[in-house]
């Protein structure tokens, strides 16, 4: 019953931007402390652990997986209202005129002689999710010594096809494991975006503030950084263009509520690609979903043709979604 109470008690909090009070989804993150008490406290001795192969179960004593407190928990989703909805996707159009912004802002600190980091990742971060199709939490994943390594390689065989971008980092449905990627991206796409020159500055300006190792995506402290972090760059730019180019972003939409960090760019890449005619499976290559939907609840792991295929082999193939863009 306690449990309980505090989950009603954390539902009349006041929310954020005017709500009156906060979300479902917020007031339910009170039950994943409880569990995590639980898991901490002596009582947790009590709990029943299964291990297979590939996945671990648990027959655990929580008040919070207690029959009484699931009835509650739906009655609870039912009388707040909540309300699931997919981050917006951006327009083609739309990333055209902030990247058109973005090149003004970025002339304006060359010629100050000081270039501000963190607005180029964040301008950076926009251009690897919507491109590389990639999941926001899995853009900040990118290795930065793989990555310099990558773009020296284009430059001196001057292979200027497309840029592998290599991720490390615990993937979703992946088995819960540190795993790796190199995702592809084109050079210049078909509509002119020019992927590869904002890299090339990326990397130049990493390198000159001292750093060649790590997290590309970094705080101050080198820890890595969050998709959060670099919200307020795009969508404080969202808000001008929608007060100045109403055919591009309709007035009524709500950008910090519409919009979401997370996953408007992996949107905006599947919804592109299908408008362009790219394959079905050239997208779910390169998003790994056909992995996901086959897995059916099991953790993925990487068949023996992933393991075999060279990747610079088979860069002309894997460019072409994000060169149809």
């Amino acid at each position: 019953m306690a449990q309980v109470v505090t989950l009603e008690c954390r539902a009349t909090e006041k929310g954020n931007r005017g709500r009156q009070t906060v979300t479902h989804e917020t007031a339910r993150k009170s039950r994943t402390v409880h569990t995590n008490l639980w898991g901490a406290s002596p009582w947790s001795g009590l709990d029943v652990s299964f291990a297979s192969r590939n996945q671990r179960f648990c027959a655990s004593m929580c008040p919070v997986h207690k029959k009484f407190f699931e009835h509650f928990a739906r009655g609870f989703r039912i009388r707040t209202g909540v309300m699931s909805r997919q981050d917006r996707a951006y327009s083609l159009e739309l990333i055209h005129e902030l990247l058109t912004r973005f090149e003004l802002e970025w002339e304006r600190q060359q010629e100050q002689g000081e270039i501000n980091l963190i607005w180029l990742s964040a301008v950076m971060f926009l251009l690897v999710s919507s491109f590389g199709g990639m999941r926001g939490y899995e853009v900040v994943w990118t290795d930065l010594a793989a990555l310099l390594h990558d773009v020296s390689r284009c430059e001196n065989e001057e292979d200027f096809t497309g840029v592998g971008w290599p991720l490390v980092g615990r993937f979703k449905m992946e088995g819960g494991g540190f795993g790796g990627h190199v995702i592809p991206i084109a050079v210049t796409t078909k509509s002119g975006v020019e992927f590869f020159k904002w890299t090339q500055r990326f990397c130049f300006t990493l390198v000159t503030s001292g750093r060649s190792s790590g997290w590309a995506f970094a705080r101050k402290n080198g820890e890595r950084a969050k998709a959060s972090d670099y919200r307020k760059v795009i969508f404080s730019e969202l808000e001008r263009i929608q007060e100045e180019r109403k055919d591009l972003i309709d007035p009524k939409i709500e950008i910090w509520e519409d919009f979401g960090i997370q996953r408007s760019g992996r949107r905006f890449f599947d919804t592109a690609c299908r408008l362009r005619g790219v394959s079905k499976l050239d997208i779910e290559a390169q998003c790994r979903w056909m992995k996901d939907r086959q897995a059916r609840g099991v953790p993925v792991a990487r068949d023996m043709v992933d393991c075999y295929t060279e990747y610079r082999l088979m860069k002309p193939a894997l460019l072409r979604p994000s060169l149809a863009l």
